[in-house]
């Protein structure tokens, strides 16, 4: 059994040769087998007792479901980034997650929640490719940077999740997988101390998550 176990650990670090952190890289399909396949031998050596016939059908299983899921959120990443081309709204790997970022000063003017015209076309592809692959969640969330008031960016952040939300609707996205979320200024990716950081902070993200 010992053996068993250390040829899955083996075959699962063949597997995840593209599972690396690099999030920059749309590669999900390994890092799922891997998951799937341990996950699969520990349900088979609890259900075998032990035989390896049991561990290794439980690790074939799995693991090529965790790599149907990953191959599912990898070609979902490479539509999006076709969608997207050089725009300056960018797709990136969050762990088990797809984030889109818009910047907000791309996405929108000064304190304001409607969508830039000029981002329409950009964004209705995106809503077209998040609506192509539904068995993804949608959670648009709005953050600002940390000047001004508290309760008026908190404010701002949420009708801007609302906005794009409610654009994606508008374009082909199922109502019922998407929610939406106004952080203001507690969730910044950058330093508030530079203008560099505080644009960086000022976003509207749309997560997907396999449901």
């Amino acid at each position: 059994m010992k053996k068993t176990l250390l040829s899955i650990f083996a075959i699962s670090l063949l597997l995840s040769g593209c599972a690396s952190n690099d999030n920059s890289s749309c590669c999900w399909t390994a890092e799922g087998a891997v998951i799937g396949a341990v996950a699969g031998a520990l349900v088979g050596l609890e259900a075998g007792d032990e035989d390896t016939e049991s561990v290794l059908i439980g690790a074939g299983s799995g693991a090529l479901l965790g790599g149907t899921v990953g191959y599912y959120m990898d070609r979902q990443c490479d539509d999006l980034r076709d969608d997207l081309g050089n725009s300056g709204l960018d797709v990136r790997k969050d762990g088990d997650d797809i984030v889109l970022n818009m910047p907000a000063n791309i996405t929108f003017d000064f304190n304001s929640s409607e969508i830039k015209p000029s981002v329409y076309k950009i964004l209705s592809d995106a809503a077209d490719t998040i609506d192509d692959y539904d068995n993804t969640s949608v959670k648009v969330s709005g953050h600002t940077d940390a000047t001004g008031d508290v309760a008026y960016n908190l404010d701002l952040s949420k009708r801007r999740a609302i906005s794009v939300a409610d654009f994606l609707v508008r374009h082909g996205v199922d109502r019922s997988r998407v929610s939406t979320a106004g952080y203001g200024e507690a969730k910044p990716i950058a330093t508030n101390d530079t203008a560099m950081g505080r644009a960086q902070n000022r976003r509207v993200e749309i997560r997907l998550s396999t449901k």
